[in-house]
């Protein structure tokens, strides 16, 4: 049993600093994460994967394009 002075002084959860502190903690290391993957997806392009016969022909469009002064091609020749 408790003593009738302490029963009155501890006060509901969330008077207290310290579960505000455990709540807060892994709440702000998420929100920091999400805020880095937004980062991470809008700084860095979507490459298209294609097999090489793809990207040759892909390649062979985009200089008939060149050709016809519709898009510049960038001079890539090799496949990334």
């Amino acid at each position: 049993m408790s003593s009738p002075s302490r029963q009155g002084s501890s006060g509901p959860w969330y008077r207290h600093r310290w579960p505000w502190f455990l709540v807060l903690l892994p709440l702000t290391a998420v929100i920091v994460a999400s805020f880095f993957t937004l980062w991470l997806a809008l700084s860095q392009p979507d490459y298209l994967v294609v097999e090489e016969g793809e990207y040759d022909d892909i390649k062979s469009d985009l200089r008939a394009q060149a050709r016809d002064g519709t898009q510049d091609p960038g001079g890539d020749d090799e496949p990334r």
